[in-house]
């Protein structure tokens, strides 16, 4: 019987022994949390509602590959994404011309004649595109999720070089 109590307490204590290690905190990502902590009440990161960013360069369109060479891509004359994030919801506004990039293939809109412009929104887990005439379109609402803006970053944001995600038909 004072081997089995002597065993179990024994075992106890190395099972305890590793719980209480985790619990001490670690000198780094105190310093670590603080230094952010800092930073953010200086910047006020924590207090954004809303942001929005704009540029230019170029849409890539993946799909079929060509044996050499690039993907299909069009030049962006101009680019604004504005997300709210107290609402979720976000807006797409982009200029896409054919630019200098070699015409391969068709289909998709290729080759762009002109100018084309194209706006995309998102609320809640609302999608909609809004067509040449001016006309919105919705989207399903799988689609829509990727389109809202979360705090950290915007899962399904497009950068200047970005992809084309669900663009209308115009």
């Amino acid at each position: 019987m004072k081997n089995q109590l002597g065993m179990l307490l024994g075992i106890s204590a190395l099972m305890v022994g590793p719980a209480l290690a985790q619990n001490q905190p670690n000198p780094g990502q105190a310093a670590a949390k603080s230094l952010l902590q800092a930073a953010d009440k200086a910047i006020g990161a924590s207090s954004v509602k809303s942001w929005s960013i704009s540029g230019t360069g170029w849409m890539g369109y993946p799909g079929q590959q060509y044996a050499q060479g690039d993907i299909n891509h069009s030049d962006l004359k101009s680019f604004t994404f504005t997300a709210d994030l107290p609402s979720k919801s976000s807006k797409w506004e982009y200029v896409r011309v054919q630019g200098n990039n070699p015409l391969r293939g068709g289909g998709a809109g290729f080759p762009i004649q002109g100018e084309q412009s194209f706006n995309e929104g998102a609320a809640g887990n609302l999608g909609w595109n809004v067509n040449a005439q001016g006309q919105a379109t919705s989207i399903l609402p799988r689609d829509a999720g990727d389109r809202q803006p979360s705090k950290s970053s915007d899962s399904r944001s497009r950068s200047a070089t970005g992809r084309n995600r669900n663009a209308p038909a115009g």
